[in-house]
């Protein structure tokens, strides 16, 4: 979908082509064995990784744990 306007564009997709998108992604990222780079917290530190996604200090995906 592409609405112009002058010399300006906004271009997007619908809901069902991002999920095409996403389903394609999936494969892809299996067969090149690409991993996502993640950072566990324990659940009790969890305003503490709360804020740091706040402050912009989060490198990679955070993601709270339980039992460590």
């Amino acid at each position: 979908m592409v609405y112009v306007a002058s010399k300006h564009a906004v271009e997007g997709f619908t809901k069902a082509a991002a999920l095409e998108v996403a389903e394609s992604g999936v494969p892809f990222s299996s067969l090149q064995q690409i991993r996502p780079m993640i950072e566990t917290v324990p659940l009790a530190n969890a305003a503490e990784a709360y804020g740091r996604m706040m402050r912009n200090e989060a490198r990679f995906r955070i993601v709270l744990v339980t039992g460590q």
